[in-house]
């Protein structure tokens, strides 16, 4: 699988609100994973059966990346390593392990929760200004 970047939840609800600097940038990254638990994130906001069938017909153009039992185990000792250190939560954990598998940038605007995670590149994708 051939992947160019990573795009973690909030990078995503941008582009879903259809904000045109999102949607430029996004243009230009080639290849995009999700990492699966963005996707879940992205349905647990779902209000309506409306909202989540939109959402997962957009989440149908992207490649979406699931953790192995190695990348759970990587998850369990960061998560056991930062969160009392930085407050990484479960999630964001998980979400790293795929970065860290997949090995490409991964763009946030959360950088505090995985910046210090190592092994991983994480990048905050363009300025909301």
């Amino acid at each position: 699988m051939q992947i160019d970047c990573l795009l973690d939840t909030d990078v995503m609800i941008d582009y879903l609100r259809q904000y045109s600097k999102t949607i430029d940038w996004i243009q230009n990254q080639g290849i995009i994973g999700l990492p699966g638990f963005v996707g879940l994130e992205l349905l647990q906001g779902c209000r309506n059966e409306k909202e989540q069938t939109l959402i997962s017909k957009q989440l149908g153009k992207f490649d979406i990346i699931w953790p192995d039992s190695s990348d759970c185990e990587w998850a369990y000792k960061i998560y056991l390593r930062y969160h009392l250190i930085n407050g990484i939560e479960i999630m964001d954990a998980l979400i790293a392990s795929i970065v860290k598998k997949i090995q490409k940038p991964f763009y946030t605007f959360n950088i505090k929760h995985f910046e210090t995670i190592p092994d991983i590149e994480v990048i905050m994708p363009y300025s909301k200004r």
